[in-house]
């Protein structure tokens, strides 16, 4: 039932990516109006680092992710605000959006041949409220996957793995396959544009997470014993935007795991530095804790959509005193 659940997910996400092109064009195709192409953003931070992992080979670990505005309140999809010169003149407002979030570590020169390993396929559907000062309510149905073959209840994967586990073949683990779909909740407070608190949460109602080797084998372990409820909490100052992310399990402090990272920017470059702790470093192998930590680029989008509006607001204004 699982697979008839992933692969139902599968095609109705891969229909709606493949039919984006198509509605570009015809959006081109009538009047060619440019904006409508602004309804494809970032959604959440995109990074490429080179990655350290405890039992691992060194890897260049990258993360990318976009949102698809369907419906807002706004008419032409843009930032929540009122059509006046002020910056001051936003609103409370709404969206229907889609997004995806992928992940990929590329072991270049580290493992034979370089693979490249797929980690996360997170496709998933949104409706968000936010006010005018940046809060907001996200609800979603998500589907996370990490797009491997390998079947943990296939008693011959079975077999491979308790082999594998003995001899310490670390990278077979990264083959197992992981699924699941959820709702999630997400909530979201910001104060003085410095600072962010928010809090998630996942209802499922189809998960993949046997295992079938090592101490917890045949245990019933599950995606929700590690991953239920995240709090994270972000503070920008200087040239620095540094953050902290706790995710904890049905199972509480016997199965959490932390995130810290901070970013700053210099010569025009947004240098990173990420460490993780604990389990769900990877889904394919998500019991295991490992301590990370990587360093190079990230992404981040809500700064540059704050500088563009700014830029913009202030263009506005310009052409606001020179029509008077």
């Amino acid at each position: 039932m699982m697979h008839v659940h992933r692969h139902m997910t599968t095609l109705a996400w891969a229909a709606s990516l493949a039919l984006s092109p198509a509605v570009f064009a015809q959006e081109l195709a009538n009047g060619g109006d440019s904006r409508y192409l602004s309804r494809l953003v970032p959604f959440e931070s995109s990074h490429a680092i080179v990655q350290r992992a405890q039992n691992d080979e060194t890897a260049l670990n990258a993360r990318y992710s976009f949102r698809y505005s369907i419906i807002s309140d706004e008419s032409h999809h843009m930032p929540c605000r009122a059509a006046t010169p002020d910056a001051t003149d936003e609103r409370d407002c709404s969206e229907w959006f889609l997004a995806y979030n992928g992940e990929f570590d590329f072991y270049a020169g580290t493992r034979p041949s370089g693979p490249v390993i797929n980690r996360t396929s997170n496709p998933s559907g949104h409706f968000r409220w936010r006010d005018k000062e940046g809060s907001y309510v996200d609800v979603g149905i998500q589907h996370r996957s990490n797009g491997q073959v390998q079947d943990p209840s296939d008693p011959l994967v079975q077999e491979r793995a308790a082999h594998a586990y003995a001899i310490g073949d670390h990278a077979y683990f990264d083959g197992m396959s992981r699924s699941s779909n959820y709702v999630s909740l997400e909530g979201g407070k910001r104060w003085r544009e410095n600072y962010q608190l928010t809090a998630s949460g996942k209802l499922y109602f189809a998960q993949d997470g046997d295992v079938s080797w090592g101490p917890l084998a045949n245990s019933r372990s599950k995606l929700s014993d590690y991953d239920r409820l995240q709090f994270r909490a972000r503070a920008k100052f200087w040239r620095a935007d540094a953050g902290i992310e706790w995710t904890v399990g049905d199972k509480g402090l016997h199965t959490d795991s932390w995130n810290a990272d901070i970013s700053i920017v210099y010569g025009g470059l947004p240098f990173y530095l990420r460490y993780h702790h604990g389990p769900m470093r990877t889904l394919s192998n998500y019991t295991v804790p490992q301590s990370t930590i990587g360093f190079g680029l990230i992404f981040l989008p809500d700064p540059w959509a704050r500088a563009n509006r700014d830029t913009d607001t202030k263009a506005r204004k310009q052409d606001s005193k020179n029509v008077q």
